[in-house]
């Protein structure tokens, strides 16, 4: 995952949005220019959020099973008291959200197959 790449893209897109305000509404007190202020640092809080939750994920999904002995952290699957990692912890954790989410449609890696109606 290139969470720095992305990061930094994001932050670039908001300063961009930032000098355009500041050129195009610079005598609204109020209004438009506000709103998409509070809008901009709205997006850029639910980004960082969701930036600190997937780079938790993709530790979590990299874990060397092989190291468990040595203690840590990893995910588990039971009743099967199994640990899992990379693609099989995707498919677990897919599986278990479109069994509770209706509609829910996993993201497609590799080479896998799209869901139906996507291809």
């Amino acid at each position: 995952m290139s969470g720095a790449k992305t990061e930094y893209d994001t932050d670039r897109a908001i300063e961009a949005m930032d000098r355009l305000i500041a050129s195009y509404l610079p005598a609204w007190e109020g209004g438009a220019a506000v709103v998409a202020k509070e809008a901009i640092k709205s997006l850029q809080s639910e980004n960082a959020k969701l930036l600190r939750d997937a780079l938790r994920y993709q530790w979590l999904r990299s874990r060397n099973i092989d190291e468990i002995s040595q203690g840590g952290i990893f995910a588990g699957q039971t009743p099967e008291n199994v640990v899992i990692n990379g693609d099989d912890l995707d498919q677990v954790i897919d599986e278990a959200l479109s069994n509770q989410i209706s509609g829910y449609i996993p993201v497609v890696t590799g080479n896998k197959s799209p869901p139906p109606g996507d291809e």
